[in-house]
């Protein structure tokens, strides 16, 4: 008699092809570190760090900076090729560097890959989620604050994709087009029926930089909802990212960063725009997939 294999979990079905960038420090020694990794499906091209700021600087001390500075353009190096399907000879400019062989990964959208490829391949990828969590909780780094939120838009866009696999053309759209004279910005998403940009506000030192990134995301939406005479979205959405529980937070921040989101959210009602508070990507996603469906 066959095995009832009918509960049997099914393997993820989004696919890519991924592979390590490594670095020997000391040319021609032998050693090497993972430093990052990068990944293509279709024309989805992403990639990430494999080595957090706090661990160069462990690994590095003064001489950090500029290992982050070194690493960043050999990433973005690595990411051209990956565009191109990681065809040819990879040549990056910097000696030392060079890419490995490209893998194909299953996961369950290109956050994943990137999260399996790091571990597989860099033995400091556990010190480089740690630290990005930490980063994203505590830090008031504006480097770390922009790939947490980096991050951040690419979880919902993948998200929304898995279902809607139709907008894959209406993320991350500049404004600078004819039809919105004077704006400079770009919008998150862009749809048949919402057009939404995304912020991200928590109790920091530095929060007065998070309000002004929110209020200029605010003001791209003010663009579209009151100078686009024919555009086709009925609904324009600032999503709002904050963490849940606040008990981590110094209490003499919280007051000013409950303040400063109530202020929010008035601005963007009194601008028609509807404010949409969510505490992680699914919840953003399922926003905007409930709105898209009947379009």
């Amino acid at each position: 008699m066959l095995p009832d294999l009918s509960e049997f979990p099914s393997f993820p079905e989004y696919e890519a092809d991924w592979a390590p960038v490594y670095l020997e420090p000391i040319v021609q020694s032998g050693e090497r570190l993972t430093i990052a990794v990068v990944a293509a499906s279709g024309d989805e091209v992403n990639g990430c760090l494999t080595i957090s700021e706090k661990a160069l600087k462990c690994l590095y001390g003064s001489s950090a900076v500029g290992m982050q500075r070194m690493m960043g353009l050999a990433l973005s190096r690595a990411l051209e090729f990956a565009e191109g399907g990681f065809e040819g000879q990879f040549s990056c400019g910097i000696h030392g560097v060079v890419i490995g062989k490209t893998r194909r990964g299953l996961g369950n959208n290109m956050s994943h890959i990137l999260q399996q490829a790091s571990s597989l391949t860099s033995s400091l990828s556990t010190v480089h989620a740690s630290a990005l969590m930490e980063e994203d909780e505590e830090s008031d780094d504006p480097v770390a604050y922009e790939a947490n939120l980096g991050q951040l838009r690419s979880d919902i866009q993948d998200r929304v994709l898995g279902i809607l696999p139709r907008l894959r053309d209406r993320f991350n759209l500049p404004l600078h087009t004819q039809a919105i004279q004077g704006s400079r910005g770009s919008l998150f998403f862009a749809g048949n029926r919402m057009a939404a940009s995304l912020a991200k506000i928590k109790p920091s030192k530095q929060i007065s930089r998070h309000v002004d990134g929110a209020k200029s995301r605010l003001w791209d939406l003010h663009f579209v909802k009151h100078k686009v005479a024919d555009a086709p979205q009925n609904k324009c959405t600032l999503f709002i990212w904050t963490p849940k529980e606040l008990d981590r937070f110094d209490p003499s921040l919280i007051a000013e960063y409950e303040q400063s989101l109530e202020d929010l959210q008035r601005q963007s009602l009194e601008d028609g725009i509807e404010p949409h508070i969510f505490y992680g990507a699914e919840e953003a996603a399922a926003a905007i997939i409930d709105y898209e469906r009947a379009a």
